[in-house]
């Protein structure tokens, strides 16, 4: 059950969807508006949010292990838990709740290099956890300069927790640079000490 709002007006309601249970791909909110989830779902894909809002409704409304893309939406989380495969994107916010990264979280180097000109590669207003056992895979290594910074993740309001417990498969002389207000990874730069 889905109901469609624009600001404050309620345009439709007790929309009835039906789709088959796990289905394969993603879930995409887009267009200006509200739209709340209230009954368990199974898509098997990502959790996108373009624009707008896409509101949890009930506890279950968005799978677990999901991967969360924010490309310029809020997601509600309706004051549950949800847990996600990491977040990716252009940025977004998260309210209602904390989402919590959770499994394993793939980030692909190339995005990370063609989105280099941004600030960062996902901006999130909201709190974020990670939460432990979390690990984070980086592929397409090849496409990055090693002579530049790249933020996978930055806070611009809420707080992120768990830095700690994130695992990260990084090849030799990458490091993950985690902070309060979000992670990037680096080259390790070489220092080179001469003794007199």
């Amino acid at each position: 059950t889905a109901s469609v709002h624009y600001g404050d007006t309620v345009l439709a309601e007790g929309l009835e969807v039906e789709l088959e249970e796990n289905v394969g791909g993603p879930f995409t909110k887009s267009g200006p508006g509200t739209l709340m989830l209230m009954a368990t779902n199974t898509w098997c894909g990502a959790t996108i949010v373009k624009d707008g809002v896409l509101t949890a409704g009930t506890d279950g409304a968005i799978p677990p292990a999901t991967r969360l893309v924010l490309d310029g939406g809020t997601i509600d989380l309706g004051g549950f838990d949800f847990s996600f495969a990491g977040i990716s994107g252009s940025g977004g916010t998260v309210v209602g709740g904390t989402a919590k990264i959770a499994g394993e979280w793939v980030v692909d180097g190339a995005e990370l290099a063609t989105n280099r000109m941004m600030k960062s590669f996902t901006t999130v207003s909201g709190d974020v956890e990670i939460e432990p056992g979390s690990r984070m895979r980086i592929t397409g290594f090849d496409e990055l300069d090693g002579a530049k910074v790249y933020r996978i993740l930055r806070m611009a309001q809420g707080t992120l927790s768990g830095v700690e417990n994130l695992v990260c498969d990084l090849p030799h002389g990458w490091r993950l640079l985690r902070s309060a207000s979000g992670l990037a990874i680096s080259k390790v730069k070489s220092v080179t000490v001469i003794v007199r």
